[in-house]
Parts: C-alpha cells; structure tokens; sequence
C-alpha cells in the first residue's frame, strides 16, 4: 500500500518525456457495462493451500464460501504478540488474474479473529471465470505504526476444479504496447456500473518476474487535458483487468459528452520504484 502511494505522488512529480505517435486505425467501442449481481461460479473446494506463521502470528487459510452475490476465502489469524498488529492480504489473483479486493484486520495481544477475503460474483463475471482453479496472494503484518513485522512469500491455493478447464482471459482489444514480456491493451469504453462515469477498459499482461504497477500521464479526450484515475498493479507472470476511470463532472465542465479519441502515455514501475517502460503518447479513437 506504501509503494502504491509513492508511485502515485511519483506520477504527480514526474513529468514524462514524449513525442507523438501515429494513431492506430482500430477503435474501441462503447458498451454499456453488463451486471453480474446474480452471476454464478461453479464451486470448487480447496484441494492444496499453504498456511503462514512467523514472528509469533500465523494465519490459517479456511474453506471458500459461496453466497449469494458474493464469494469468500475464509481465513483465520492469531496474534501471539504482546502488541497490537494489523495483518493485510496483497496482490491478489485468482487463476492468474488480479484482484484489488484484500484482508484488512487489526487484533489486539493474543487476540485470535476469524476473517475472509470477499470478492463480488460480479468481478468473477467480469473477469469470465466459471470456477477457481487457483488464488495466490501476499499476507503482511504491520505494528501500531505501520512498521512491516512480517511478510509471506506467495500462498498458493489449488481447488479441486477440474483439470480440463482452462481460464479464458480478455485478448478481444488491440495492442498498445507489447515489449519485453509486457502487454497492454484496450478493451471497451463503458459507463461505470455504478455512476454516470465514464470507463476506458484495458487489459495488461505481464510475462516478467517481477510486480509492476502501471500509470498513465498526458492524458486527453478530444485533445483537452483531462485527469483521469488509473493505477493498474500485475503481479509476476499475472494478468489484470482495470479501468482509466474519467469522473462525469469532469467531462461535463470540459463540454466532453461525445469521446471521439484519448491520448494517453503509460509508465511502469517495479516494486524498487525502478522504471520499467515508458511510452510515447498513445491515441485510442473511440467510435
């Protein structure tokens, strides 16, 4: 969480060198966003898991629970300190793609809690997964002043779905950027689910071995600057899906109703806050 905040002050420092580039002849269509509330995933229960235990807490991961607009990976955790500590789930995935959805607990001395990471159906209906095949993800422990007290290598979790099923993943867009093991693309443009926002979706890749978090910056609609919200995290050898989000009111006071192209430069960072790639200015006509 730390990083994340760095990189966004980064991104709010750091003014990117670019020169523009031809715009691409394809174009991204906009869709209204389709609700997932009752959609439904094919249960699975856990088969394999790994457990975490160190710096006298430990953390047990349960069964998965399936409800009815929800699922949950129940876990439970025990402080053995004589201190009170908050434990976090990170970097979440289940069958390679990422999830920003996390564990946020806080336990007082000795103090053992039941707790779970919940992730709506409607990201499972999103993201096109019929089951859980896998989840992976990072547990760290804080101390009252948010000094990091422990951190796991990554708990790996495999169900008994059926060995047969293969994640189908979002490679419908186009290409923005494809070098060195890393991909982006578009997607759709779509209105939020939950408001009149507007959404350009995209789709990253990212064949390393190593976490990047990705960034955008010279950012235009129609040729007027705009500040959208995006920061996109892909684990090592992980997928993602996520949205540039452009509030309403934005591109009501920019007069920006009719979105006929965006422009747009990325930025990636490793978790060293090293550059990973840096892009010229990309356009993406929307029709």
């Amino acid at each position: 969480m730390f990083k994340k905040f760095v990189l966004i002050v980064l991104a709010c420092i750091i003014g990117l060198s670019v020169c523009a580039c031809g715009a691409k002849e394809e174009s991204v269509s906009v869709k209204e966003s389709d609700i997932y509330s009752e959609y439904k995933i094919k249960e699975s229960k856990i088969k394999d898991k790994q457990d975490f235990s160190a710096e006298n807490v430990s953390v047990t991961v349960g069964e998965i629970s399936y409800e009815n607009v929800t699922t949950k990976i129940n876990i439970h955790v025990k402080n053995g300190r004589e201190e009170t500590i908050t434990v976090t789930t990170a970097d979440l995935s289940v069958n390679d793609l990422m999830s920003t959805e996390a564990m946020i607990l806080t336990l007082s001395a000795g103090e053992e809690k039941e707790s779970y990471i919940q992730i709506s159906n409607q990201w499972f209906g999103e993201m096109n997964i019929e089951t859980i095949k896998n989840i992976e993800f990072l547990i760290k422990v804080y101390d009252e002043e948010s000094n990091e007290i422990a951190k796991s290598e990554v708990l790996r979790i495999k169900t008994d779905a059926p060995w047969t099923y293969n994640q189908k993943y979002r490679e419908d867009g186009y290409t923005i950027y494809d070098h060195k093991g890393i991909t982006i693309s578009v997607l759709e443009m779509k209105k939020s689910d939950m408001s009149n926002d507007t959404e350009l979706v995209l789709y990253a890749q990212n064949n390393t071995d190593k976490a990047i978090s990705i960034m955008c910056s010279d950012v235009s609609v129609n040729g007027t600057p705009v500040e959208p919200l995006f920061v996109m995290s892909v684990g090592a050898r992980k997928k993602a899906i996520d949205s540039m989000l452009f509030y309403e009111s934005d591109l009501e006071k920019l007069k920006l109703a009719d979105i006929k192209f965006i422009r747009a430069s990325f930025k990636a960072f490793n978790e060293n806050l090293e550059t990973v790639f840096e892009t010229d200015i990309i356009e993406v006509p929307v029709k």
